[in-house]
């Protein structure tokens, strides 16, 4: 498996950039009847103006945004809103009240055994994020003065539950190179860690909070064991790059990356535990939001766990493929080929974790985020997609608009043609047919270089049709 990036650090440091005074914002509800399994991790950057409540399970927001919690309660009195706080460090940047850590510094200062060091007696400041101390996490005292911190707050501003960042297994990535005297090895700070949970959590739980962990264990086969043995002191746990690794539009998990992941995601359900997954990506990326939320609805049992998206921007992942409602599971996820199945109430739920792409036939019409009818479609390497069934009553939905494909080519001598087409949203899927006979099903580039193997003679035809379906381009002739 690919190295860790910074990864919780990628959570908390949109927090650095805050600056929230006075918010009136108009928090408005989803038309949606089913419990979501989407969460909206927003602690960064401009809140939406515009928020559909319903939409969203969890919500997870900075001590300073405790403002928001009754606009979103009012407008979905079911959601969770969570507040962010690190585990592990004291925030020098931060001030010193409703900071997204347990402590504030002038605690920590007031407090100095609680800053651990190196070997060389230096505090430890993180490499990769300036003004981050390191606290001692395996310190009662801490441990005892970050849960009561964070319960006030919790009681005080209305928070449902506390969502923990940097609950890790090792710190490599903010040391450096860099040795921690008092746990030099992983497997130290590990026990460490375990010990804050132990006590932290029931400390929290107990009062009726909900405890959410953000958990980084490195790439091992004990991981997962690690992972259930910490989340029996908390309300479950959240895995950061959910389904893919870093913050672009690439890294998605395929193969036994992917298999090793979603493992997580039963085994959390299984113990009677919350899982929330997060995934990062540019806004508008939709192979990202449908190949996250897929992945989730593969194994979801219909609880309490969902699936979190955030865009680099900060903004409001509302986009059709994320938030379309399929409805509740019917059944086991099983295999079409290489990739995999599920079907819903109200619609059906593909992955393709392989490196082939594959053709799946649904065996009904269903209507995909594009608002198209789809009776098969081929599903790329390590893509997903959110089906919904077709509706025959009344409340059917409104047909998908026409879909013009222009296509145009050019002959290669004797021995083929050079086709491309306009119209269609990048990536969309198309099957190319040459005199009626599909030729290359599946495409999702907008050129197709047909070759004939051989010299030929005569009138040929070409179409290209959106694929699985009858919208079809303009008929191109060509002769040889």
């Amino acid at each position: 498996m690919a190295a860790k990036p910074s990864s919780t650090r990628v959570l908390r440091r949109f927090g650095a950039v805050l600056a929230v005074a006075t918010l009136s914002l108009a928090f408005s509800a989803a038309a949606n009847a089913a419990t979501p399994s989407t969460g909206l991790l927003k602690i960064g950057g401009p809140f939406p103006a515009s928020v559909k409540a319903d939409n969203f399970r969890y919500v997870i927001l900075h001590s300073d945004r405790a403002s928001l919690i009754p606009a979103l309660k009012a407008a979905n009195p079911q959601l969770k809103v969570l507040v962010y706080k690190d585990m592990a460090a004291a925030l020098s940047w931060a001030g010193n009240t409703q900071v997204p850590a347990g402590v504030s510094m002038a605690e920590a200062e007031a407090n100095p055994e609680w800053f651990l060091r190196d070997t060389t007696g230096k505090r430890i400041e993180w490499c990769d994020f300036a003004g981050d101390w390191q606290m001692d996490v395996g310190s009662r005292s801490y441990q005892d003065r970050w849960a009561a911190n964070v319960a006030a707050d919790m009681r005080a501003n209305g928070w449902d539950g506390v969502f923990v960042d940097d609950t890790n297994a090792s710190q490599s990535w903010h040391l450096c190179g860099r040795t921690i005297a008092k746990y030099p090895t992983d497997a130290a700070y590990a026990a460490a860690t375990r010990s804050f949970l132990a006590h932290a959590g029931p400390a929290l739980t107990s009062q009726g909070f909900l405890v959410i962990p953000n958990i980084y264990l490195p790439y091992s086969a004990n991981a997962l064991s690690t992972w259930l043995d910490w989340i029996s002191f908390t309300s479950g746990g959240m895995q950061e790059f959910w389904s893919k690794w870093g913050t672009t539009s690439t890294g998605h998990f395929g193969g036994a990356d992917w298999t090793y992941r979603q493992q997580f995601l039963g085994a959390t359900q299984k113990a009677g535990k919350i899982f929330l997954g997060l995934s990062y990506a540019p806004n508008g990326d939709v192979r990202s939001m449908r190949y996250a939320r897929s992945t989730f609805l593969l194994d979801w049992d219909g609880g309490a766990s969902a699936v979190l998206f955030e865009g680099e921007s900060g903004g409001d992942p509302t986009n059709a493929d994320w938030m379309t409602d399929i409805g509740t599971p019917r059944g086991a996820r099983y295999p079409v080929g290489a990739a995999w199945r599920r079907d819903y109430s109200g619609g059906t739920v593909l992955v393709n974790p392989s490196s082939s792409t594959v053709w799946v036939t649904l065996g009904a019409p269903h209507v995909n985020g594009d608002g198209q009818l789809v009776t098969s479609l081929a599903l790329a390497p390590t893509t997903g997609i959110a089906l919904k069934s077709v509706v025959t009553t009344a409340s059917a939905p409104t047909p998908p608009a026409a879909v013009e494909i222009s296509l145009r080519g050019s002959k290669l001598r004797r021995i083929g043609a050079d086709l491309s087409w306009s119209g269609l949203r990048a990536g969309t899927p198309v099957d190319v047919f040459r005199n009626g006979t599909r030729i290359a099903p599946g495409l999702t580039s907008s050129s197709y270089a047909d070759r004939f193997g051989r010299q030929v003679r005569g009138k040929y035809t070409w179409q290209v049709c959106l694929a699985g379906t009858r919208t079809c381009s303009n008929t191109l002739s060509l002769t040889f």
